[in-house]
């Protein structure tokens, strides 16, 4: 998406401490989807939470997505670990295969995402708030 496109805005980003998640809702009208961000240091990556081995949520409680020394995101139910930074599974059984990740940028100090996430022209962004769990 073109920096001159349509984003929305999910959090200040001195808000998301490092190695913090945020999970958050997105979507057309008729679908919404999880996503959740990571800070890692000044960086942040956006994935959509589902994962590669059975199409469900990664987490169990809200915005808790990385294992107990915070290095990698895992998945609550069956301990699959994958990369922060680029999202590919490095141990359980979706090994190789890659989360969905979400265009972001920061600007102003917000974290922000395209309008559109896999939509078609006309398809709108419903409001992103915070996940209730």
């Amino acid at each position: 998406m073109s920096e001159e496109g349509h984003w929305r805005q999910l959090c200040e980003m001195e808000s998301l401490p490092d190695r913090g998640c945020r999970e958050f809702r997105y979507g057309r009208d008729d679908e919404v989807n999880r996503g959740f961000l990571v800070r890692l240091g000044d960086a942040l990556y956006a994935y959509r939470n589902s994962c590669p081995h059975l199409q469900i949520s990664l987490n169990w409680l809200p915005h808790h997505f990385l294992d107990e020394r915070r290095v990698h995101i895992q998945c609550a139910l069956h301990g699959a670990l994958f990369d922060i930074t680029t999202g590919e599974c490095i141990r359980g059984p979706c090994f190789g295969r890659f989360l969905d990740s979400i265009p972001l940028q920061v600007a102003d100090g917000w974290v922000r995402i395209p309008d559109l996430v896999d939509g078609e022209p006309g398809d709108s962004l419903r409001e992103v708030q915070p996940a209730d769990g």
